[in-house]
């Protein structure tokens, strides 16, 4: 099973087919199950590090600073 294939199917974009190949593929070991289960957490990884890399710290703090400044 390619890395491609489980990652369009942990992103959804499998068709039933497809679903069915790798949940088959997914029993047959439990060696296949980790394959997956480290891609799914790349995946999360990866997508926690594009929100933190989008977020600009200095505007945040900036606006943690105003609200606690008018909050009192």
């Amino acid at each position: 099973m390619t890395e491609e294939i489980l990652m369009r199917y942990l992103i959804r974009q499998t068709d039933m087919k497809e679903d069915i190949v790798i949940e088959s593929w997914i029993r047959e070991s439990n060696d296949n199950k980790e394959v997956l289960e480290q891609l799914y957490f790349i995946l999360v990884a990866t997508d926690k590090l594009k929100i933190m890399e989008s977020v600009d710290t200095d505007i945040a703090l900036c606006r943690f600073k105003f609200r606690l400044k008018y909050k009192r």
